[in-house]
């Protein structure tokens, strides 16, 4: 029971990743044919770069302004440091039983 269970849920999953691309590739040639809009013109345009170049600043100024302080402490003192210490911890081990043996 729990086997088809699973099984069940993966292929819904599936079906909604499946039914998300066909939902978009429905919607660009709706674009396309209803409004004549080309969205690879539109990317590789100028105007589009620009759009982008803006996106992209406002993620740099959102990181260094915000998230990178906080990010870079956790990941220092709390990740690296468990993680390490956790790793040095089983190579000790490690070594000791193995000279034991």
């Amino acid at each position: 029971m729990q086997e088809s269970t699973n099984k069940s849920l993966f292929l819904k999953k599936q079906a909604g990743f499946i039914g998300t691309i066909a939902l978009v590739v429905v919607t660009l040639i709706t674009i396309k044919y209803f409004f004549d809009f080309d969205i690879v013109k539109y990317l590789t345009s100028d105007k589009a770069g620009g759009v982008f170049e803006y996106i992209k600043r406002f993620f740099e100024i959102v990181w260094t302004k915000y998230i990178a302080g906080t990010f870079w402490y956790l990941w220092n003192n709390i990740v690296v440091d468990v993680f390490w210490k956790g790793i040095v911890s089983a190579y000790t081990i490690l070594t000791g039983w193995v000279d034991k043996n």
